[in-house]
């Protein structure tokens, strides 16, 4: 749920990396690839190498759409093989997986630098998860990287740019693992503004599920409207049936989980803001009405200074959650 962007930094040292000084170098991946190519001796293989060799740049480099076209043409090569003919393939393309390998460490340009350039503290799956990077004389830890598509099943994406994905270990680990997914059935946050399509919401759970009871023994929706209780559920509104994007996002929700992880964990948090969002709401209103003495010249001024935007979101936790919850909650309150 979190848009992620590349710097100028990141794709010229990330090119660097493969047709850079290391290009001419036997042990890295260029040579290798040059020589399983030159060396094959089946004639439907070496030309499936020779493709994957002229197409290098596109596979390293290429963004989404790119790789999308890459994945579909390299299963129309592979489909008329045998079993044993496309097991020796991906044996073969194991260089690139090598090479990524060689990436986590390597000195010039490794994925510590890479997710330090990119700048996201926050897992952009699940939003809810740090994945700061930390170094120092005593120890490290980074970001896990997501191949969005697998290296078990492309490995000749293992070092592509756009298939890095930084996540959680929950997400990556734990929930995604080595499932194979696609462009048509999830989206990478690489996807341009997909976040907007999706929000979150508060909805009330109706009566018959319910609800608190007071002390009177009445149901209490005035404390479920007030953050009061956890008599909701927190929902994903998007558009299931909209071409292209429903299915994706979708798949996304129900692949890392997302809507029973934020149910279970984030309602508390979910009643805390929702309190401040009525508090802001009291606020703005006082400033109005004293406007000879305001701290703010407008709504505008005082809604930023409360509320990051998305923006914000690869370094706070459940950014959008609080974005989304707290738009819609001052919206049921503007006229109060």
């Amino acid at each position: 749920m979190i848009e992620l962007t590349f710097n100028d930094t990141i794709i010229t040292n990330h090119k660097n990396l493969i047709f850079g000084n290391n290009k001419e170098k036997d042990a890295r991946l260029y040579q290798k690839l040059k020589k399983i190519t030159k060396d094959e001796k089946q004639i439907i293989i070496k030309r499936i190498f020779r493709w994957v060799f002229d197409n290098l740049e596109d596979l390293i480099m290429g963004n989404l759409e790119i790789l999308d076209i890459v994945v579909l043409e390299f299963e129309k090569m592979i489909k008329v093989l045998s079993r044993e003919d496309k097991k020796y393939i991906l044996n073969k393309l194991d260089i690139f997986i090598k090479e990524y390998d060689y990436f986590k460490n390597a000195s010039e340009w490794n994925a510590y630098k890479y997710l330090k350039e990119l700048k996201v503290i926050i897992c952009p799956y699940c939003n809810s998860q740090f994945t700061y990077v930390y170094e120092s004389s005593e120890g490290r830890t980074r970001a896990n990287l997501d191949h969005f598509f697998d290296k078990a099943t492309y490995p000749f994406l293992a070092i592509s740019l756009y298939n890095l994905v930084p996540s959680c270990k929950v997400c990556n680990s734990d929930l995604k693992h080595k499932k194979t997914v696609s462009l048509k059935t999830h989206y990478s946050p690489f996807e341009v503004e997909i976040e907007k399509r999706i929000k979150l919401k508060r909805k009330i759970v109706p009566p018959e599920e319910l609800i608190s009871i007071n002390s009177e023994g009445l149901e209490d929706y005035v404390a479920t409207i007030l953050g009061v209780n956890e008599d909701f559920n927190i929902i994903f509104e998007y558009d299931e049936y909209e071409e292209y994007y429903g299915q994706k996002i979708k798949g996304n929700i129900e692949l890392f989980h997302l809507d029973k992880l934020y149910n279970e964990f984030h309602k508390v948090y979910v009643q805390d803001i929702i309190k401040k969002g009525l508090i802001y709401n009291q606020v703005y209103l006082q400033q109005l009405a004293y406007s000879s003495t305001l701290i703010f010249k407008d709504e505008i001024e005082l809604h930023n200074s409360l509320f990051s935007d998305s923006t914000d979101d690869k370094k706070k936790i459940l950014g959008k959650l609080t974005r989304d919850i707290i738009e819609d909650e001052l919206g049921k309150h503007r006229d109060v």
